[in-house]
């Protein structure tokens, strides 16, 4: 995305976790709290099971947003019905949220279709994103108008570079590619009976909380859905809901008024995640 070298497909998860720990590093941060949005879950699931060490020693903490859910989970029709579109259709994949934010309503739905487009259809006025910004400007001061203009001012930003990584990305997400485009999370109920293997190896050495899961699942979800929901919180709760409570707190909250896209700019969602990674929101943004 925007100025960043191009990864090849089947090398973008290895690059990304070898990138993170020498970001930090970089930038003198020892300890960080995980949080991701849809396609970000892929990313989010091999961080935390390769670079463990980069979670708070005491506090580990993990938020998850509008998870991604493979359709084959998820049983979403639209998904599986774009799963059979040919891989030559992903070559302008990521032009398809700026010419529906033109206007047309057959493509606006289509973008709709899109995890690379959360958060690119700000242009749309609805009534929940008014009454969170009336909300965020009434507790944190940043005014309803301020908001709209960034949130415009934004997608241009965004079209006005290079976003060809958003094919990529639908490819990705929809296993559209060589085998193993996932990485260590190809199968979720796998990848957490891993994660606990790792959690339990550590056992009580530093002394501090359980890993904390968090995951914030929008009111109406049109990529993932509610059997897309049971399959994610049946994945962390293991077997008979409780195999995996000795390693890891897993809590889950239904965030009202929201879909896959919004709920990431929910203020009540990220004030939850701010709060429980030990922050405090400021008084002003």
């Amino acid at each position: 995305m925007g100025h960043s070298t191009d990864v090849p497909l089947p090398q973008r998860v290895s690059i990304w976790v070898e990138l993170v720990p020498l970001f930090l590093a970089h930038l003198h941060i020892k300890h960080v709290a995980l949080a991701s949005h849809s396609a970000g879950t892929i990313y989010l699931f091999n961080t935390l099971l390769r670079c463990r060490h980069i979670l708070h020693p005491t506090t580990p903490l993990v938020s998850l947003v509008a998870p991604w859910v493979d359709p084959a989970h998820s049983h979403v029709a639209t998904m599986q019905m774009v799963q059979y579109l040919p891989t030559s259709v992903f070559g302008v994949w990521h032009k398809i949220p700026k010419f529906a934010a033109a206007g047309g309503t057959m493509l606006n739905g289509i973008s709709k279709l899109l995890p690379s487009s959360s958060g690119l259809n700000n242009s749309v006025q609805t009534q929940p994103l008014e009454r969170n910004r009336q909300r965020v400007e009434r507790e944190y001061g940043l005014d309803v108008e301020l908001q709209r203009e960034l949130a415009t001012l934004s997608f241009k930003a965004i079209f006005g570079e290079n976003t060809a990584g958003a094919n990529s990305e639908a490819l990705q997400c929809l296993r559209k590619g060589p085998v193993g485009l996932w990485g260590d999370c190809e199968d979720y109920g796998v990848f957490v009976g891993k994660v606990a293997e790792v959690e339990r190896g550590r056992g009580s050495r530093d002394g501090g909380e359980k890993l904390r899961i968090r995951v914030y699942f929008a009111e109406s979800d049109a990529l993932i859905g509610k059997k897309g929901q049971r399959y994610m919180e049946e994945c962390w709760t293991g077997s008979g809901g409780g195999e995996f409570q000795d390693v890891h707190n897993f809590t889950t909250t239904t965030i009202g008024e929201t879909d896959h896209d919004n709920v990431v700019q929910s203020l009540e969602c990220l004030e939850q995640i701010f709060t429980s990674a030990g922050g405090v929101m400021p008084e002003g943004l």
